[in-house]
């Protein structure tokens, strides 16, 4: 599908320093013609947000969303709903880019002729690593995560692209009913709205492919590297399942 637009959608809440650091690995990355606009999507009590879509308006296409509710599965549905079709790529305001990530998410999806999603490669940066034991016990989000070795595209048969690195087209998220509202950051349930929504597409026979040159680099603070956190998110994860 060579004819494709695409949409950067940021989700962020109340984190200007990380959204700022974001948004100048953004500015730095290579931006195909093909990306006509960048969502900052603000959910909750207003911060910094505005202020830094303003300050990189001259260099990126961004619009500036805000949610009045902490919600980050319905600020992404708004989100969505202003993309105007198009294939829609979601960052979080934590993560940093390889300078060809965008480039490789516009040759995966234009190269299709089929309608796909596709997931990304996610390394991480730590404020301060865990102890190696420990790593087994924490989720893909704060030890990395990939679908295979290599450089090659593959096919991604399961719900497992983590959501801030990964996307599909605005018409069949919405087929699908978009996010779930009820998980996700700001909800009983802080995980696992872009899970849903994965297999929700796989279930309507949308594949997915996961591209590794897509990569980005997830901020992991210290908090996020100790028992008590890994606990709370095993918790969190039994919730989901149940």
């Amino acid at each position: 599908m060579t004819d494709q637009h695409f949409t950067i959608v940021i989700a962020t809440s109340g984190r200007g320093r990380l959204l700022s650091r974001m948004m100048a690995s953004l500015a730095e990355a290579v931006l195909p013609t093909q990306v006509r606009r960048v969502v900052i999507a603000e959910n909750g009590p207003p911060g910094d947000a505005k202020a830094v879509a303003q300050n990189y308006a001259g260099k990126l296409p961004v619009i500036y969303l805000h949610s009045e509710t902490r919600n980050k599965s319905r600020a992404l549905n708004r989100a969505v709903d202003v993309c105007e079709g198009g294939f829609v790529i979601f960052f979080d305001d934590d993560i940093r880019l390889d300078p060809e990530c965008l480039v490789a998410y516009v040759e995966t999806v234009t190269a299709e002729p089929r309608r796909i999603f596709v997931g990304g490669q996610c390394g991480v940066d730590y404020e301060a690593p865990p102890p190696e034991w420990l790593k087994s016990y924490l989720p893909p989000s704060a030890v990395g995560w990939s679908w295979s070795k290599g450089n090659t595209r593959v096919p991604l048969d399961q719900p497992f692209a983590l959501g801030f690195n990964w996307g599909a087209y605005a018409s069949d998220i919405k087929s699908v009913g978009g996010f779930d509202e009820d998980k996700g950051p700001g909800t009983l349930i802080p995980i696992g709205e872009e899970t849903k929504l994965q297999k929700d597409l796989l279930d309507r026979g949308i594949p997915g492919i996961y591209e590794p040159r897509s990569k980005v680099w997830h901020y992991v603070p210290r908090e996020r590297c100790s028992q008590t956190w890994a606990l709370r998110r095993a918790r969190h994860a039994a919730f989901l399942r149940g």
